[in-house]
């Protein structure tokens, strides 16, 4: 698929791409309540992912009669996050193989997240990877900041920079600075759409 392609740097998103920690996100409602021994019927991922942290842990309070305060339930929902990226989660296969390819070949990677720093960081310095990486930046993907801080680091031309991404809108921003994108598959239910947008696509990094 890139064989062929002069690539001068690459920059990775991390969750869906290089990490496997969507279904932790698409259920951290539910990780949450089981530490407190409650098993609910009800889709409350769905209100996680659309609201914030305040919004949820307020609803959580009074749907559940819970014992704790607003920010307690707040700090109880970031350590179950925070355990997941400390001692949990994993790299997608055959993408370790890659990152050590580029690195041989002196091909500099960097990072773009909207995540947490310091949590990708711990993550990645578990699974022996974050010495690969130039930097992690983190910021918010719909407008262009955070592409722009990366390709200052790199010090490349936007046609000759790939960026691995599994979200639409982040692919919205790298391909209006000419970035070149490469559409991760992941649990998305827009993947077929993301793959039309995106210059490239990779269902399988074991395939590429």
């Amino acid at each position: 698929m890139l064989k062929s392609e002069k690539i001068a740097a690459v920059i990775f998103d991390v969750d869906g791409t290089i990490l496997d920690s969507m279904p932790m996100w698409m259920h951290v409602s539910e990780r949450y309540l089981a530490t407190l021994g409650i098993v609910s019927d009800e889709d409350l991922d769905k209100r996680f992912l659309a609201e914030t942290i305040e919004v949820v842990a307020a609803y959580m309070k009074q749907k559940f009669s819970l014992p704790l305060t607003e920010e307690e339930i707040q700090q109880g929902i970031q350590k179950v996050v925070s355990d997941f990226y400390f001692y949990q989660a994993q790299m997608k296969p055959g993408l370790k193989e890659l990152i050590i390819s580029l690195h041989d070949k002196k091909i500099p990677m960097i990072v773009a997240s909207s995540g947490i720093k310091e949590l990708i960081e711990a993550a990645f310095r578990r699974l022996d990877i974050l010495q690969y990486f130039g930097a992690v930046l983190t910021g918010n993907k719909n407008d262009t900041g955070v592409f722009e801080q990366c390709l200052d680091v790199l010090g490349t031309k936007p046609e000759e920079t790939f960026v691995f991404e599994d979200g639409i809108h982040a692919i919205k921003t790298a391909k209006k600075m000419g970035l070149k994108t490469v559409a991760v598959k992941d649990v998305q239910d827009n993947y077929a759409e993301i793959a039309l947008l995106a210059d490239y696509e990779l269902e399988d990094f074991c395939a590429r």
